[in-house]
């Protein structure tokens, strides 16, 4: 049985994310929702335009909007998705200016505003386009967690973190606190557990995280920690990365992600960090899903997920060495933190489970019952 029909408005980036494609899809599936979409809705807007839409909304009985970058279109991607990708805030921006240009004359007043956004850039003026739609009563789907902190070293240049504190500060803001409906990451299923080729793995960018960058580089100084296969492999990965973003090479896009994954599944262990702002990041379900025991410092986010410090995963901080914190870990540990945290991610963090999260949450706002939310021991709680 349908519960709401939700449009679809596709801004005309087409993206390609292992963060939240496969939670979309999950969405299409889902027999709790109707979704439609206005795949030419992504030219210049006009009157005709608006007029267009709220026929559209009025005929399918539309609930609500939802403004996100990504496309779900099987297609081979051209040679501008690449610059498209690196800055598609700018595209969903530009819709959101146009529905809130048109808000008073819209059929449906409540727009949902999709996260995949690069918050290392967040800038002032997307701040006030978002404070605009909030202050309307819509509501911002996404990571809204208040547990997000700044643990900064103060020798980092405030440029870095200062995008970060504008998302942070528009998450937190008291006057649409009950406006939030937060979202953390979820995967497929879990995987098979396999034989592993390498002791500990540090899977995505150290750009913005530097302490992601120390233990990488106390793994690679350390023999006893990695193989020479495992620097191969890194500087291959790494060759492809700059093949992909520099040359514009489609064909190693594919295989970058692929390696991305296959890394985290060989390595006994991953180690997992939040960033400069400490965010929940996939990661978290990725590494166990993949059969990887998770070295993190003990966030607060975490809680969010429900993981707790060496029950779930091996507590990291500064101080730690890597060396001396694996070597402390017997065999017996090792598999009742992996089995454990994995458990979780079965029981509450599959695709189909943050599915059903997000009609609980969206069919209580339609009935006006909606007063905030958040994720606690990796369960959605209503206030």
């Amino acid at each position: 049985m349908v519960n709401l029909n939700l449009l679809w408005i596709n801004p005309g980036v087409e993206i390609y994310t292992p963060h939240r494609i496969e939670f979309f899809q999950e969405l299409f599936k889902s027999k709790k929702l109707k979704i439609y979409s206005l795949n030419d809705f992504d030219k210049k807007y006009d009157k005709d335009d608006i007029h267009r839409l709220n026929q559209f909304i009025k005929e399918k009985n539309i609930d609500f909007i939802l403004l996100e970058p990504i496309q779900l279109i099987e297609s081979r991607l051209d040679n501008a998705f690449l610059k498209r990708a690196i800055n598609f805030n700018k595209y969903l921006i530009e819709n959101c200016r146009f529905l809130m240009k048109n808000y008073e004359q819209l059929e449906c007043k409540k727009i949902l505003i999709g996260t995949w956004l690069d918050i290392h850039s967040f800038t002032m003026d997307d701040r006030d386009i978002f404070l605009n739609f909030l202050k309307g009563g819509n509501l911002f789907y996404g990571v809204s967690s208040k547990n997000i902190s700044f643990n900064l070293d103060p020798t980092i240049q405030t440029l870095n973190r200062k995008p970060s504190k504008i998302y942070h500060e528009l998450q937190i803001h008291d006057n649409f606190k009950d406006q939030f409906v937060p979202y953390i990451h979820s995967i497929k299923k879990l995987k098979n557990i396999c034989d592993k080729d390498f002791m500990i793995h540090v899977p995505g960018s150290i750009g913005n995280y530097p302490q992601r960058k120390k233990v990488l580089n106390e793994i690679v100084s350390n023999k006893d920690l990695h193989s020479s296969n495992y620097i191969t492999l890194l500087n291959h990965h790494k060759k492809i990365h700059m093949d992909t973003y520099e040359k514009k090479n489609l064909e190693n896009f594919y295989l970058y992600n692929y390696f991305y994954s296959l890394v985290i599944e060989k390595s006994k262990y991953n180690y997992v960090d939040g960033g400069f702002m400490n965010v929940p990041v996939r990661k978290y379900v990725e590494v166990p899903s993949l059969g990887s025991c998770m070295i993190s410092p003990n966030l607060p986010v975490l809680k969010e997920y429900g993981f707790t410090k060496n029950i779930d995963f091996i507590e990291y901080d500064e101080r730690n060495n890597i060396k001396d914190l694996i070597n402390d870990v017997s065999d017996t540990e090792y598999s009742r933190i992996l089995n454990s945290s994995r458990e979780k991610i079965k029981k509450n963090h599959t695709n189909e489970k943050r599915c059903d999260d997000f009609v609980k949450a969206f069919k209580k706002v339609l009935t006006n019952e909606y007063n905030g939310s958040s994720y606690i021991d990796g369960k959605l709680v209503f206030n």
